[in-house]
């Protein structure tokens, strides 16, 4: 009798991990299509005669596209996960500042197929995405960002940003503002970016095609551009807090004329080292260095280098120091290359 029962619980045991197996397959195999019927999407569209700033709040997981608009108003269009709780959104308009926010929504799950479904749903990225649309030859005011999603802005024209994360800023002009990519990236191209600031943690900044009016870079780990073109005073700054930095500085042939090009760059061997050699004297530091043959390597590395039409011009190396000039000096168009412990290749190109 007991054998009996053994055989028939192990045997109910089995059914029940096979038909957990071709559960399994038969949602993904289609199951999940089905899923996205469950929590469609309302696809939302408002239009407004005139707007002056947009303030994004909120947003998760959403991507976020500023385009020109077609027409002679201003359009939002996004799809709206209604009674959704992993998705929570809304578009609000005041006094002709337009604010995306996200909201606090009731946390209820109607059943293990809804919890599955909006899971399903956040996979759709074009579900995801936010459209603000600009009439051509309107300027925006001003535009702030605070959470770090994915922000295009392709085609406007803005006077005022305040961004933070990873913008990508396409055939803009900006004229004034901030940009803070903590560890992002930031990519400008064929754009205009005047009296700005850009700072990062280990950012890579990428700009091409593009000018820069009194503008600052601070901290990046990699810095590349191709085609730049520089106009009063413009510096790019590395990250001091890691061993080497990267910046590959491409000028256009208006600016490699006209502009000051300057390099300055430091050695620093205690900063090569991790914090728990900050103590050591600066001879044990030579000692270390002369037994590891992967410091004497990076410390070959460091430097500045010439190429392209700067290939025949000197680098004035003074001890623990390397600088570079090319350009008239008299010049009012500028700019600054600064960094410890890292790489500077001017004149090479970069492709985007």
């Amino acid at each position: 009798m007991k054998k009996k029962l053994l055989i028939t619980s192990i045997t109910g045991f089995v059914c029940l991990i096979l038909g957990l197996i071709m559960t399994g397959i038969g949602f993904f195999s289609g199951g999940a299509d089905q899923l996205s019927d469950v929590v469609k999407p309302t696809y939302k569209e408002q239009s407004y005669n005139q707007l002056d700033s947009v303030l994004i709040n909120g947003g998760w997981e959403r991507s976020i596209r500023i385009i020109e608009s077609e027409d002679s108003l201003f359009h939002v269009r996004y799809n709206d996960f209604e009674k959704s709780f992993l998705l929570p959104f809304q578009v609000t308009e005041n006094d002709g500042e337009l604010i995306l926010d996200s909201i606090v929504p009731d946390f209820k799950i109607n059943g293990i197929m809804q919890f599955l479904a909006e899971n399903v749903a956040i996979r759709n990225y074009e579900n995801l995405e936010v459209t603000i649309e600009i009439p051509k030859g309107k300027t925006l005011k001003k535009l702030e960002s605070g959470i770090n999603n994915g922000l295009s802005i392709e085609g406007i024209h803005i006077e005022q940003v305040s961004l933070y994360g990873s913008p990508s800023i396409i055939r803009s002009t900006i004229e004034n503002g901030s940009i803070n990519a903590d560890y992002g990236n930031v990519y400008i191209e064929d754009s205009i970016l005047k009296n700005i600031t850009v700072t990062g943690y280990a950012s890579s900044f990428h700009i091409s095609d593009s000018q820069l009016e009194n503008t600052e870079w601070d901290a990046y780990d990699r810095m590349d551009t191709t085609n730049i073109t520089v106009i009063g005073e413009n510096s790019f700054t590395g990250n001091e807090e890691y061993p080497q930095t990267n910046a590959r500085i491409n000028l256009s042939e208006k600016s490699q004329k006209e502009a000051l090009l300057t390099a300055e760059l430091s050695i620093d061997k205690r900063k090569l080292f991790y914090y728990g050699e900050s103590n050591l004297t600066d001879e044990e530091i030579e000692n270390l260095i002369k037994e590891d043959a992967n410091l004497q390597e990076q410390l070959k590395e460091i430097g500045i280098f010439p190429e392209g039409v700067y290939k025949d011009q000197t680098v004035t190396v003074e001890d623990t120091k390397q600088t570079f000039t090319s350009g008239k000096k008299d010049s009012k168009n500028k700019l600054t290359i600064t960094s410890t412990n890292g790489v500077i290749q001017l004149g090479k190109e970069w492709s985007p």
